[in-house]
């Protein structure tokens, strides 16, 4: 898995930038931080944590607990397969996401298994530790980020008395090349190597 560095490196050869003279760091991770959105909302990623009860039937989870989705949520039970499936309804209040159980209360003794969707992260961006785009995946995610760089330069130039109409032009044609083939790309079905837990029916957010 690749990290922040490996990926600017890989999306300024695509800008035939490589020693960002017209793009910085701060402008390809704005473009990385859209394109890894795009890639999320796509194909986002799935997870899996265990939180212990307190007798309740409202479990506050851990501050960093951010899903996108929470789509399951079942009796951790080792000796029975499949694990018993538990109503409940998720939701966020006060910056805390917080699991009701409908039809239970959770016993300190016992613990319960939830499933979730949550975005992809590059190691080093945006302080993340670890990077989650499978290998295959990286160079859409790369060119997607190149694509969107060319967008924002051609738009923060379209005013410009120094920019050349069919310099915009280009601009403007090389991001839709790059951006066309991101998404092409992220369409396809996702690889065996990709983890997909399969999305259930629940609370959307």
């Amino acid at each position: 898995m690749s990290d922040i560095t490996k990926f600017r490196t890989a999306v300024a050869k695509l800008l035939d930038d490589a020693s960002n003279a017209r793009y910085t760091n701060d402008q390809i991770d704005q473009a990385l931080q859209q394109a890894l959105l795009q890639y999320s909302q796509d194909r986002p990623l799935a997870a899996t944590t265990n939180v212990d009860g307190s007798g309740e039937k409202v479990i506050e989870m851990p501050a960093d607990f951010q899903p996108v989705q929470v789509t399951g949520v079942e009796l951790h039970a080792e000796d029975v397969s499949p694990q018993p499936a538990l109503r409940f309804h998720a939701y966020r209040q006060d910056g805390s996401w917080f699991i009701e159980l409908i039809d239970q209360a959770l016993e300190s003794t016992e613990s319960i298994d939830i499933t979730y969707t949550t975005l992809h992260t590059i190691d080093g961006l945006d302080g993340a530790a670890g990077t989650t785009i499978p290998d295959q995946d990286e160079n859409a995610v790369q060119q997607g980020a190149a694509g969107y760089a060319l967008l924002y330069r051609a738009v923060s130039r379209a005013e410009s008395v120094n920019l050349q109409p069919n310099v915009q032009r280009s601009l403007l044609e090389l991001s839709t090349t790059f951006l066309q083939s991101f998404r092409a790309a992220i369409a396809k079905e996702a690889g065996a190597a990709f983890a997909d837990l399969g999305l259930a029916p629940t609370d959307r957010f």
